[in-house]
């Protein structure tokens, strides 16, 4: 337990500081969340768009599914190559 006032205020010091470090980890944390769930539903919104248009058009399922391989391939590289 702190007894003079120079512990006291260091203590309040480094529990302010504590709080702060504690209080930018979360936010930083849950704005990385939310970044990565915006780019998954992009993900999703561009492959369902693709389907769509690959069945308007009356494409036969094998090349639907060798261009939705491709796509994913492709997206799969983006996190590798961090682009």
């Amino acid at each position: 337990m702190p007894t003079t006032n120079i512990e006291i205020f260091s203590a309040i010091c480094i529990l302010l500081t504590g709080s702060l470090v504690i209080g930018i980890l979360i936010g930083e944390f849950s704005s990385i969340m939310s970044d990565m769930s915006e780019t998954a539903n992009r993900q999703n919104e561009e492959l369902d768009m693709m389907t769509s248009v690959m069945m308007g058009l009356k494409l036969p399922e094998e090349i639907q599914l060798n261009v939705l391989d491709y796509y994913l391939a492709l997206q799969s590289c983006k996190y590798v190559h961090n682009d």
